[in-house]
């Protein structure tokens, strides 16, 4: 209808301006752009080995940002963030039991989702360290299987022409806590520090067209869902109101979902590959009976209250560690240098430097034809040796210290010496637990909803014997 077809240029138009943000360069992110501020963290905390710039280079990474990250990974994951529920009744009295049944509740989702959410925290924690923050949803998910008619695996029986007859299909449903890429969320405003405050967000992800059938393929409009689609950007094309429409380029056979929530004006909306999947104006508090949106951010260091996106170990130590990382290669070629050093050939023939090997044996080669080209170098000087620890020192102060990470330090220290250390190490760490409790806190307040919202429902019937009547299950 016309009043879909305005309806969806608005959102498109909002949401490519939101995807715009993201490739303007910001001072917050070093004069980069989101995608490569992304990116550069993500090689920083994973080692990334970058090739060789020429030919006597050295592919080599010392690791230490990787290192770290992992030490801090571990210290989160001790930490107990189960959560405590208090209600209360109409009368501000509380409610002693039913506070803690809604914890099993939440402790028993948390368990029976797959894969589980203790399996999930670790990576969730870790997108959190490296990038400074991490996307979270927590969703009532559905997606249809087909059921076909029993067999029995039997290799030494088995027919090429045999097939099999469907029985049915069968809807699969669960509560699922879903980690979103850092570049496939994106925020409405991103001078707006708190996900609550933001003006409109949406998500993307990409799904085979199979797996996007079995969860979208009741509904009415899916035979409408192009397969190919051909990427323009909108903020550049005037008075196209409708047309195949993806907000990032598309791959053959592909299905760009967005999820667009604007809890302002009660609104959800899904697409895929451009097309509305859902009435217009469909509430956002159908989801779960809240107007919040289903995402969760997880911030371990902001920025600024005025800047939606938060700093990083790998974003803050990536110069240093490279600085270090290059000591390190120059060092190996500094050694190899004096080991074998460049030489000069006035034989007037082709040599090898395999004339060097050991128990080598070269003809006709006068003493002397071979010279050094430089004096013979000296190796690693104390003066280079104490510049690189200077770097690693520096390296320690902005992230975790050697004594935290389990390592012995220079010298002789005592017990309550070390515990200080590890004390001191604990208050640096208190912004990024702050941020995890608060995160786990935000997550089991949407789960809680989801459990009233979808664990109450009727799935059946069953007979109650002693009343004689069907009652609900």
């Amino acid at each position: 209808s016309d009043e879909e077809l305005k309806y969806r240029h608005e959102r498109i138009e909002e949401m490519s301006n939101a995807r715009l943000q993201l490739w303007n360069t910001w001072i917050e992110f070093d004069g980069m752009n989101y995608y490569d501020w992304y990116e550069t963290n993500a090689k920083a905390a994973n080692s990334y080995i970058p090739p060789k710039q020429n030919k006597q280079d050295t592919r080599i990474v010392t690791g230490v940002t990787h290192e770290k990250t992992i030490t801090m990974l571990s210290a989160l994951l001790n930490y107990n963030y189960q959560p405590n529920v208090v209600a209360y009744d109409e009368s501000d009295e509380e409610v002693y039991e039913l506070g803690e049944r809604m914890e099993l509740l939440i402790k028993k989702s948390n368990d029976i989702e797959r894969p589980t959410y203790e399996e999930k925290r670790a990576l969730i924690y870790k997108e959190a360290l490296d990038q400074g923050e991490a996307f979270i949803e927590d969703v009532y998910e559905q997606h249809e299987m087909i059921e076909k008619e029993k067999a029995t695996f039997n290799l030494q029986d088995m027919k090429m022409n045999q097939r099999w007859k469907e029985t049915g299909r069968k809807l699969h449903s669960q509560l699922s806590t879903n980690l979103i890429a850092g570049p496939n969320f994106y925020p409405g405003n991103i001078r707006e520090f708190y996900m609550t405050k933001q003006p409109f967000i949406f998500t993307r992800r990409l799904e085979t067209r199979a797996r996007a059938e079995a969860m979208f393929g009741n509904l009415p409009r899916w035979k409408n869902v192009p397969k190919d689609v051909e990427w323009f950007d909108a903020t550049q094309v005037q008075d196209v109101l409708y047309r195949n429409w993806t907000i990032e380029p598309l791959r053959k056979n592909m299905v760009e979902v967005l999820v667009y929530q604007n809890k302002w004006t009660n609104e959800f909306m899904i697409w895929c590959n451009g097309v509305m999947m859902l009435p217009l104006g469909y509430p956002l508090t159908a989801l779960n009976g809240k107007c919040e949106y289903t995402v969760i951010k997880l911030s371990v260091e902001p920025i600024s209250e005025f800047f939606f996106y938060s700093k990083s170990i790998p974003a803050k130590t990536k110069v240093d560690q490279a600085i270090y990382d290059e000591m390190y290669r120059l060092m190996i070629l500094k050694f190899r240098q004096s080991v074998m050093p460049p030489m000069i050939n006035n034989t007037g023939k082709q040599i090898g430097e395999s004339v060097f090997y050991p128990a080598r044996i070269t003809d006709d080669i006068e003493a002397g034809s071979l010279t050094p080209l430089m004096p013979a170098a000296q190796g690693i000087t104390n003066s280079e040796f104490n510049i690189i620890q200077f770097v690693k020192s520096v390296l320690d102060d902005k992230s975790v210290s050697p004594t935290f990470e389990g390592q012995q330090t220079p010298g002789q220290q005592t017990a309550r010496e070390i515990v200080e250390l590890q004390k001191n190490q604990m208050m640096k760490l208190g912004l990024t637990i702050m941020g995890v409790v608060s995160y786990e806190m935000n997550r089991s307040y949407l789960r809680l909803y989801n459990i009233l919202r979808y664990w109450t429902q009727r799935e059946d019937t069953e007979l109650d014997e002693i009343k004689g009547k069907l009652k609900d299950v």
